[in-house]
C-alpha cells in the first residue's frame, strides 16, 4: 500500500495536470473546470430562458438582449459582467429564477460562496432545477460542508437521475475531500454509465486505479479516453498527461514517449506539455530529444524553475558544466520566489 507521501505526490499530480488543461465555459448552469466538467447537455440543456421559465418580464426584447451576452461571458471568465448581466434579469423578470442562477454562478466563480448559495437559494424558490442543486452542491464543496453538500447531490440524482455529472461531482468529492479512492471509482463509474464520454471521470478513475496500485486497468480507461476524443481535441492533452506520468510510473518509457509526442502536437505551447515530452525523453535515454522539449518550456515560461532545473540534468549528462551550472543559478534564483519540488 502507498503511504501518506505518495497519496500527497498523487494529489499534487491531480492538480498538476487536471488543472492545467481544461477549458472554462458551463453546461447546464455547471462548470467545465476542475471540479466540473459535463454535468448535463450542451448549449440547448442550459437553464431555461427566462422568458420560459415562469413569471413575467417587463420586456420580451430587452431579456433576449441581455441573455444573449451570457455565452461570451461564460465562455471568456468575465464573472463581474456576468453578476451584473445576472442582475438585469432578476430586474427584468423578478419572478423568474434565470436571473438568480446567474448572479449564483458569477458569485461562485469570484470564491464568493456563501453569497452563491444565497443567490442560488432564492433561484429554487422560483423553479426547482438539477443544475442549480449541483451548484449549491459544489459552493458547499468550498466550504466543506459535508452534510449540505450530500443533500443536494441527492436533490439533483431525485430531479436528474441520467445526468451523469451528479455522479461525478460526488465521485469528485470522495477523491479530493475524503481520499476514499474505491468509493469514487463507484462513483466515476456510474456517471460513465450514463455518459460514457465523461473524460473527466474516465481521467479520474484512472487515478483512483492508480491509487488503488491497478495500474493496467488505469492505463486502459486512459487509453479508451484517449482514444474517444479527438486527435485535434485539447482535452485529450488531459488522459494523455496522464498516461504519460502513470506510464513512467510504470517504466514503460517508449509507450510514455509515443504519448507526449502526441499531446506536443495537439498542445505544442503548453509548458506543462513539453515538460512531460522531456522528461519521457529522458526515461528513454533520447537527450537531444529532452533537451528541445527542455528549452521549449523555458522559452515558453522563462520562470518555470522546473524547466531550467531539468535543462541542467541533460547539460550534465552531456558534459556542458558550464550550461549546467547556469541553468542550476537559474534554477536556484527562481526556487526562492516559486516554492515546490521537482523530479
Amino acid at each position: 500500500m502507498r503511504d501518506l507521501a505518495s497519496q500527497k505526490i498523487l494529489s499534487s499530480k491531480i492538480s498538476h495536470y487536471l488543472s492545467n488543461f481544461l477549458v472554462i465555459g458551463l453546461v447546464v448552469g455547471i462548470p467545465i473546470t476542475a471540479r466540473a466538467q459535463s454535468y448535463g447537455k450542451p448549449l440547448a440543456g442550459w437553464p431555461e430562458s427566462a422568458l420560459a421559465s415562469g413569471g413575467s418580464c417587463r420586456s420580451t426584447q430587452a431579456v433576449s438582449e441581455i441573455e444573449g451576452k451570457i455565452p461570451q461571458l461564460v465562455n471568456s471568465a468575465r464573472w463581474r459582467e456576468l453578476e451584473t448581466v445576472g442582475d438585469q434579469l432578476v430586474r427584468a423578470c423578478p419572478d423568474s429564477d434565470i436571473g438568480y442562477h446567474w448572479v449564483g454562478v458569477s458569485y461562485l466563480r469570484q470564491g464568493r460562496s456563501f453569497a452563491a448559495i444565497r443567490a442560488f437559494e432564492d433561484s429554487l424558490r422560483k423553479r426547482e432545477d438539477a443544475g442549480a442543486h449541483l451548484l449549491l452542491a459544489e459552493a458547499y464543496y468550498e466550504l466543506g460542508q459535508k452534510q449540505f453538500f450530500w443533500e443536494e447531490i441527492e436533490a439533483a440524482k431525485k430531479i436528474a437521475p441520467q445526468q451523469s455529472g451528479v455522479y461525478y461531482l460526488a465521485g469528485l468529492f470522495c477523491f479530493q475531500t475524503e481520499q476514499a479512492y474505491e468509493k469514487a471509482s463507484e462513483w466515476f463509474r456510474m456517471a460513465l454509465e450514463k455518459n460514457p464520454k465523461h473524460l473527466l471521470a474516465q481521467c479520474y478513475l484512472a487515478l483512483c486505479l492508480q491509487a488503488m496500485q491497478q495500474y493496467k486497468e488505469a492505463e486502459s480507461t486512459l487509453l479508451a479516453a484517449v482514444e474517444a476524443a479527438s486527435q485535434t481535441d485539447i482535452q485529450a492533452v488531459t488522459a494523455l498527461q496522464l498516461l504519460v506520468s502513470l506510464e513512467l510510473e510504470m517504466n514503460q518509457p517508449s509507450d510514455a514517449l509515443n504519448h507526449a509526442r502526441l499531446a506536443a502536437q495537439i498542445a505544442p505551447n503548453s509548458v506543462k506539455v513539453q515538460l512531460a515530452l522531456g522528461k519521457a525523453a529522458l526515461a528513454t535515454h533520447d537527450q537531444p530529444a529532452a533537451l528541445a522539449a527542455f528549452k521549449a518550456a523555458a522559452a515558453l515560461d522563462p520562470e518555470s524553475a522546473e524547466a531550467h532545473y531539468l535543462l541542467s540534468r541533460v547539460y550534465t549528462a552531456q558534459g556542458q558544466d558550464q550550461m549546467a551550472q547556469q541553468e542550476i543559478a537559474t534554477f536556484k534564483r527562481l526556487r526562492q520566489l516559486y516554492h515546490g519540488s521537482f523530479e
